[in-house]
C-alpha cells in the first residue's frame, strides 16, 4: 500500500510539474510524447485482480477405515471444505461408524457431524479446531443412545500426491473427553482430499 501511495504521489507531482512547465514554456508534440513515456514508466503496485472461482476454492475428501476381529470398527467420514484464502479454510464432516465387541456382546452405530477450521502455518502444515456431536450407544451396560460433544484441537500435515490430490494426517485432542467417548486422546486421522 505504501508503494502504491508513493507511486500515486510521484505521478501527481510529475503531472503538476509538467503542467507548470507547460504553462511557462510551450511544449511541442515530440516533448509531450516523451513526457507521457516517462509517466508510463513510473512503477505502480500491481494488484491481483483475478478472482478465484468458487469451484476452485472447494475441496472434499474424508477418511475410510476398518478393523475386524473381536473388536470390529468400520468408519466412513466424508468432508467438504471451502478455502477462504490461502491460509484459512472452513469445512464440515459427517461420521458414520459401526463398533462391536464380540466378547462383550456389544455393538453400536454411531453418527455424527462436525465443523472445522484449518489455518495453514507453514507450507503444508496446519492447525485445526473442530467442534461436533456424535450420537450412539457408548455405554456397554446400557443400550440407551446418547449424544456427546467433541471439541478437538490439534495439527495436521498435507502430503501432496499430485496437483489436486493430497493425503493428510491429523493429531487431535478432545478437550471435552469423558470415559464414554468412543475414542481416547489423541485421535489420529489419515485421509485424502481433492482440491485443498
Amino acid at each position: 500500500m505504501n508503494k502504491f501511495l508513493l507511486a500515486i504521489s510521484f505521478l501527481l507531482s510529475g503531472c503538476y510539474f509538467s503542467s507548470a512547465v507547460a504553462q511557462e514554456f510551450s511544449i511541442g508534440p515530440e516533448k509531450k510524447a516523451n513526457e507521457e513515456e516517462l509517466i508510463e514508466k513510473v512503477p505502480a503496485e500491481k494488484k491481483d485482480t483475478t478472482k478465484v472461482k468458487l469451484k476452485d476454492r472447494i475441496y472434499f475428501g474424508g477418511t475410510v477405515g476398518a478393523q475386524f476381529g473381536n473388536y470390529t470398527f468400520v468408519d466412513f467420514s466424508p468432508m467438504i471444505g471451502l478455502k477462504v484464502n490461502k491460509v484459512v479454510s472452513f469445512g464440515a464432516q459427517s461420521t458414520f461408524q459401526y463398533l462391536s465387541y464380540n466378547s462383550q456382546n456389544y455393538s453400536s452405530n454411531i453418527i455424527g457431524i462436525s465443523g472445522f477450521t484449518r489455518v495453514m502455518v507453514y507450507s503444508e502444515l496446519f492447525f485445526q479446531a473442530e467442534y461436533g456431536v456424535v450420537n450412539g450407544n457408548f455405554n456397554l451396560m446400557d443400550e440407551k443412545r446418547e449424544t456427546l460433544e467433541n471439541f478437538l484441537l490439534g495439527a495436521g500435515y498435507n502430503y501432496i500426491l499430485d496437483q489436486h490430490f493430497k493425503m493428510y494426517g491429523t493429531i487431535l485432542f478432545n478437550v471435552l473427553q469423558t470415559p464414554y467417548h468412543p475414542y481416547q486422546n489423541p485421535l489420529i486421522r489419515v485421509g485424502f482430499s481433492y482440491g485443498f
